[in-house]
């Protein structure tokens, strides 16, 4: 008898889908443990969640990026250019012209390095 119970209950409960009664949430955040770089658009900005209203570092697509590893920094290759940011605030460094985050733009002879120019150059973004 109590089988038979025990399984009549299982079928009953197990047809029917569980329901959150008057759950009505207007907003939902979500924070990180640490805050982290993050872009809205173009916009290049650093906070512990998603936040429109956080100040923006840097203006520009991302076309490929690497944080320091203390997290104050990021290396940015943005509108040809590769470019530190400072969480710190709205400060950046040009760094040197990239044609992509693995090739410089060089003016040599055929694509050479010229003596006393910088330039970026790696198998990948490190």
């Amino acid at each position: 008898m109590g089988l038979v119970a025990a399984i009549s209950l299982f079928f009953f409960f197990s047809s029917h889908a569980s329901k959150i009664v008057d759950f009505h949430p207007t907003q939902f955040s979500a924070y990180a443990a640490a805050p982290f770089f993050f872009s809205i658009g173009d916009g290049l900005k650093f906070s512990d969640h998603i936040d429109p209203q956080a100040p923006t570092l840097m203006r520009g697509a991302v076309d490929n990026f690497l944080v320091s590893p203390g997290n104050q920094k990021i290396a940015v290759v943005t509108g040809g250019n590769l470019v530190i940011v400072d969480r710190s605030g709205p400060s950046q460094r040009t760094v040197t012209p990239v044609n992509s985050a693995m090739s410089a733009v060089l003016s040599g002879e055929g694509n050479s390095k010229l003596i006393g120019q910088h330039y970026f150059r790696d198998t990948g973004f490190q």
